[in-house]
């Protein structure tokens, strides 16, 4: 908890002067000194709450502390229409497709922090804009037990945005509000004066905790339907279709990973954790509001990569026996302990996979040196960054972006776009036979 100065130094004060009456005054009884330092109690406790920092104070803490460097690193973003221009990019425009791209990331998005009890606010997402970050995941969770203040932390068990720390104790001072949150980013993510504001927008909804989806099926759809409602904001940009192929409610996952970026600009793409199949089913559907049914926001599921290493959240789970792996997740650790002779089947992975990197421990960034093994080795397009961190460690985060919002992988780690040639037509004037060629005889 916080204890501000003014209380402190209340209690140090009516410490001394209850000394100071003792020593003075001695034939002053216990119990009168007793009920004076309950009273000395009250007013401590009185004070404290009276300054105690509200999550506004802790969101402009927050931003003070990061000021300079936000300036700085803003100034210099560029968008995904120059990055596709400069010379790097060139000799690889047939490859400029989504899956090819490792896009600026933050975990925790609308956490402004500190670790300990910090605050979510809208102003966190829009510093991420302003940095060039166009890939969020937002934390999603829920809380049960005592009763919270509800002007801080909403409704027990509805889905709300948490911050907690490895050992799922929950540490932030209030929740993020779902649709306060979605509303704020749909409203600055495409603004027009936003340098990178017709960059393609990735929203990453990773559950941390949902009710039992098999125990308690309709509490689970009752919770994602909330999670639905809040992201309708987002139905002006999200994408739909390209070129009539349709891309929602999982339709076509992995060809829109081969879609070129430049044909997602100004859109927003949606991926998940959760499992949406329950919307699948007709006697589901038949009875929901189309606004409550999330599946239909989802271009792709986030599966582990692997049975051996899955997340601890209780939602992330293996795919389906038969299904095709378009989107994965992994911790540092599984990358990191690849043996060499194993290093072409990881990076094989992640060639037609968009991949998460997992922390190993919760929100402690991951080391620039195993950022670059991640990115430049195994070719890994997901790699979080908590922005609440130091303005050292968030400068030495943007290098490997540079002035832009993505970073394309090195040539070899890239999928391979085959065009396919259209047959040739062979001219009339070609030859003497209108355009009908004879293919020669052999004689024998």
């Amino acid at each position: 908890m916080f204890l501000t100065d003014a209380a402190k130094n209340t209690g140090l004060a009516i410490g001394r002067i209850l000394s100071y009456v003792q020593f003075f005054i001695p034939k002053i009884s216990p119990y009168t000194l007793l009920i004076a330092a309950f009273i000395a109690s009250m007013i401590g406790i009185i004070v404290y709450f009276a300054t105690k920092p509200t999550s506004s104070d802790i969101a402009l803490s927050q931003l003070q502390l990061f000021n300079g460097t936000i300036s700085s690193l803003t100034q210099e973003r560029a968008s995904i229409k120059d990055y596709l221009g400069t010379n790097e990019l060139q000799s690889f425009k047939e490859n400029a497709v989504l899956v090819n791209y490792a896009p600026l990331t933050v975990i925790n998005a609308g956490y402004l922090g500190p670790a300990d009890g910090g605050s979510f606010d809208p102003q966190a997402l829009r510093l991420s804009l302003d940095l060039g970050f166009r890939c969020f995941i937002f934390s999603i969770d829920f809380y049960t037990g005592l009763q919270k203040d509800s002007k801080l932390f909403g409704k027990p068990r509805e889905p709300c945005l948490l911050y907690r720390d490895q050992n799922d104790v929950l540490r932030s001072a209030n929740s993020g509000d779902l649709k306060l949150m979605f509303n704020a980013l749909a409203q600055q993510a495409f603004a027009p004066g936003l340098v990178t504001g017709k960059d393609p927008l990735i929203l990453i909804l990773d559950f941390k905790n949902t009710p039992d989806r098999v125990q308690n099926q309709q509490e689970y759809i009752d919770f994602l339907g909330l999670v639905s409602v809040a992201l309708a904001p987002f139905k002006s940009t999200l994408l739909t279709t390209l070129n009539t192929v349709p891309f929602t409610a999982l339709q076509n996952p992995g060809l829109l990973l081969v879609q070129p970026i430049e044909d997602l600009q100004g859109k927003t793409l949606v991926f998940t954790n959760a499992n949406t199949d329950v919307f699948t089913d007709p006697l589901v559907t038949s009875e929901l509001k189309a606004e409550k049914n999330l599946r239909n926001y989802i271009h792709g599921t986030f599966y582990s990569s692997s049975g051996d290493d899955i997340p601890k959240d209780g939602v992330t789970s293996i795919a389906p026996k038969g299904t095709q792996l378009t989107e994965g997740r992994q911790r540092v650790s599984y990358w990191l302990s690849t043996p060499s002779k194993n290093l072409a089947d990881a990076q094989a992975k992640t060639n037609n996979t968009l991949t998460l990197s997992d922390y190993d421990t919760p929100y402690v960034n991951i080391a620039s040196k195993d950022r670059d093994t991640l990115l430049n080795t195994y070719g890994v397009q997901i790699i979080p960054f908590t922005i609440f961190d130091t303005p050292a460690a968030l400068t030495e985060f943007m290098k490997t972006w540079g002035f832009y919002s993505w970073k394309m992988k090195s040539a070899s780690l890239q999928y391979q776009v085959v065009k396919a040639v259209p047959p040739q037509v062979i001219s009339k004037k070609a030859d003497a036979n209108q355009g009908n060629p004879k293919v020669p005889s052999l004689n024998l």
